[in-house]
């Protein structure tokens, strides 16, 4: 039997989509240092994501690759929190910079001391994702959405170039659900 590079890929983009929710998760807890890398890991594993995706071109059909793609990519340098997350990913490492403009880690009342990311630019901070306004989204909120994105994108792709066929047979697969259509409520 071929060796499954269109799966092999998909599933490394799951392990990130994974590691993802997992730095999500890692987003509440005392300890502001386990947050603060959490928060870039993701901008990092979700941007690894993508950019795994984007690269099936390199064991399946380029051109088909490039024109599943466009659409994909079109959309997310146009959706604003995906453009921030993006950018704080880029600023902590190109620049070093800890942190998103305005970000501030702060502690929550309920016991034990727990941290929530938030953001302060003037009183509020709006954003827009997928068309929704956010208002004083948490990165922990933002992260959850992300992972939701990221999951539409590999299942677009399991349809894509796989044939939305399940992949149990690799190890330790768990399929995503699949996302209900667009103007759905479930």
């Amino acid at each position: 039997m071929a060796p499954d590079y269109v799966g092999a890929c998909i599933e490394r983009a799951r392990l990130m989509i994974e590691r993802v929710e997992t730095a999500v998760e890692d987003l509440d807890g005392p300890d502001l240092d386990r947050a603060n890398t959490a928060a870039f890991l993701i901008g990092v594993y979700g941007h690894a994501t993508t950019q795994i995706l984007h690269n099936l071109k390199s064991v399946y059909d380029r051109d088909a690759v490039e024109k599943w793609w466009a659409p994909w990519q079109a959309a997310m340098r146009k959706d604003p929190m995906l453009r921030f997350l993006w950018n704080m990913r880029s600023s902590f490492l190109k620049e070093g910079v800890i942190g998103g403009p305005g970000m501030v880690g702060e502690p929550q009342d309920d016991p034990p001391p727990y941290w929530r990311w938030r953001f302060i630019v003037g009183s509020s901070w709006i954003i827009d994702h997928l068309g929704a306004t956010l208002t004083n989204p948490g990165v922990d909120e933002m992260g959850r959405l992300y992972v939701a994105y990221l999951r539409r994108i590999l299942v677009s792709a399991m349809d894509e170039f796989h044939g939305g066929v399940p992949f149990d047979h690799l190890a330790g697969v768990r399929v995503l659900p699949r996302p209900a259509p667009s103007g759905t409520n479930s």
